[in-house]
């Protein structure tokens, strides 16, 4: 959604590009080897806001000591 995107997409490839952060977006729910392979610091869940969604929360809980927004 265009909210999504002038609240997270655009603000981290800006970011990214000014070389402040490093990071990744996708729209697909990363598997537990990527979250383990990638050790990120915080994981953003953007628009996860119904009940089929839940899974792809618990699953960055158990595989990822990061800080998860959404």
């Amino acid at each position: 959604s265009w909210v999504g995107n002038y609240r997270v997409s655009q603000p981290l490839l800006e970011l990214m590009a000014a070389g402040r952060v490093v990071g990744r977006m996708t729209y697909e729910t990363a598997t537990p080897v990527e979250i383990e392979r990638q050790s990120p610091d915080v994981i953003v869940f953007q628009g996860r806001y119904t009940e089929a969604k839940v899974p792809d929360i618990e699953l960055a809980k158990n595989y990822s000591s990061a800080m998860r927004i959404f």
